[in-house]
């Protein structure tokens, strides 16, 4: 029930936004030439390959009754690299946004000259093939055994949780974020004040702090989580309290 009225729902609602984004940034040359915009564009690309991803085995488990990373190896790796991929490269992308938007309205204009579409390209080059290799090791050791699609290495696990879901999904975007919104936010003040920020500039940087916003609702609930869970690896839990937990 939980995944038939609020996971699936939530892939679609997500996977739908994702791809209004990716048109509306793709389509105007003006987009694709700012690197605020085209570090936006490649996080809604990588994102609604990550809502496609979970929602196609969401829908097969609950609509058609087939759960595919059980019956396919390829797919129990590939959901998984895919997935932490995905996420790695949009909130990557989305951080990386939040520092241009500080960039373009500096005061500096040595700051200024550092927001260029060609490094723009240079850093979403990197991030992708960052990403693409870090999570190699999901499709090495993540395979189905007990009838349970899991990672089975214990080095992997522990890099994973302490690594990439500690660092690179929360303390890194959540502390950069805040702390070069705060700067876009106070420059764009400073701006407005003065009658030098233009419509569309005063439109995209609201857009990015709403999205610091969004960020940060959504990465700290999974970091107190992951902070509990961790803290509570050892403590003896009923079937009960387990199933409350990961409701």
């Amino acid at each position: 029930m939980y995944t038939l009225y609020v996971v699936i729902p939530f892939c679609c609602i997500g996977l739908f936004g994702s791809l209004m984004n990716t048109i509306i940034l793709s389509t105007s040359r003006m987009y694709r030439t700012q690197p605020c915009t085209f570090f936006l564009l490649i996080a809604a690309i990588a994102q609604s390959v990550q809502y496609l991803t979970a929602g196609i085995s969401r829908i097969s488990a609950v609509g058609f009754n087939t759960n595919l990373t059980l019956l396919s190896p390829a797919w129990c790796k590939l959901k998984a690299y895919l997935i932490d991929t995905c996420y790695g490269i949009a909130m990557t992308c989305e951080w990386l946004a939040t520092i241009d938007r500080f960039l373009m309205t500096s005061r500096a204009a040595n700051l200024r000259q550092l927001s260029k579409i060609k490094w723009a390209y240079y850093a979403s080059t990197g991030v992708v093939i960052f990403w693409t290799l870090t999570c190699v090791p999901d499709l090495i050791f993540i395979y189905i055994s007990s009838n349970v699609c899991d990672n089975y290495n214990d080095i992997w696990g522990i890099y994973y949780t302490y690594v990439n879901n500690w660092f690179f999904y929360t303390i890194l975007p959540v502390f950069t974020i805040i702390v070069f919104g705060t700067l876009a936010y106070r420059n764009m003040r400073t701006l407005t004040n003065t009658r030098q920020l233009q419509g569309a500039d005063r439109q995209l940087t609201h857009m990015i702090l709403g999205q610091i916003i969004l960020i940060i609702i959504s990465a700290l609930p999974g970091a107190i989580f992951d902070a509990y869970s961790s803290a509570s690896v050892s403590v003896y839990k009923t079937a009960e309290q387990a199933n409350v937990e990961y409701f």
